[in-house]
């Protein structure tokens, strides 16, 4: 990516700044988070630095990939600084928000800025909860898995964005509310029987009821024998109920099948 970028014409920022993607998040695969961060607030001190600021505000508001200005987000937390990063990604919502209202009802550019609000605000959910702000976490997720009025054209969370939700309230504790986001997203007919399956196991292995919790991921495993978490997620039901070697192989067997997913799964590496 650095050969390309040096290579790369000067007048093609579109391509710049997927090649400066590609290489800030190859560093943070490879764990070189000072590296990533000092080229990520290199790079963003350069444009910041642009000249007019009409053309300026361009760049960031209409050029730079949403994805960098996450990452650029993201070097706070790099440095140790929580509540920085919880500013930056509050900054990062509110442009979101900003773009939601100035772009037409019901376009596709509406639904691109909530969908990324949802996603940062998720992040900063996950931030809260590592800093164990659990009330806070909670008075954040609570908007995001709200249904739409009855009668309304809006469409309302997805089983993922549900799912996901409901997993962040495990991680605070708060196991009825995950498992009433659980049931909700099990009841949308768009909803695939891993997920399905995958979300009773997490809530019965939240409960201690691994045998229950095995018996569902052995399910989603034998769907998609190549689903890296499926298989971490299930070793560790295994382990929990005494039969080690057995989840040895589960993982030993997701590595052969897929080694590059896997060697991304930190949980994964962690376990084997």
């Amino acid at each position: 990516a650095r050969d390309r970028l040096v290579e790369a014409p000067a007048d093609d920022l579109p391509l710049i700044f997927d090649l400066w993607y590609l290489r800030l998040s190859s560093l943070v695969r490879l764990r070189l988070h000072n590296q990533a961060s000092a080229e990520c607030t290199n790079l963003f001190n350069v444009l910041f630095a642009i000249q007019p600021v009409m053309i300026q505000h361009y760049v960031l508001d209409t050029v730079l990939p949403f994805e960098l200005e996450v990452m650029y987000a993201r070097t706070k937390y790099w440095a140790g600084d929580p509540y920085g990063y919880l500013d930056e990604l509050s900054v990062l919502i509110s442009k979101c928000r900003k773009r939601c209202r100035a772009a037409q009802l019901g376009s596709a550019d509406e639904e691109m800025w909530k969908e990324r609000a949802v996603r940062v605000g998720l992040i900063m959910a996950s931030q809260l909860l590592e800093m164990k702000d659990h009330t806070a976490a909670t008075a954040l997720l609570r908007p995001l898995c709200r249904a739409p009025p009855p009668g309304s054209d809006q469409a309302g969370p997805s089983p993922a964005l549900l799912s996901s939700i409901a997993r962040l309230y495990l991680d605070a504790g708060d196991i009825d509310s995950a498992q009433a986001l659980f049931q909700r997203a099990a009841d949308d007919p768009t909803c695939d029987d891993t997920m399905k399956e995958v979300n009773r196991a997490l809530l019965a292995s939240s409960k201690l009821d691994w045998t229950t919790a095995v018996q569902e991921l052995q399910k989603a495993i034998a769907r998609e024998p190549e689903n890296a978490l499926v298989a971490n997620n299930l070793a560790v039901a295994l382990l929990s109920v005494g039969r080690v070697d057995e989840g040895i192989r589960y993982m030993e067997g997701a590595l052969k099948t897929s080694p590059s997913v896997v060697g991304n799964v930190e949980p994964f590496l962690f376990n084997l």
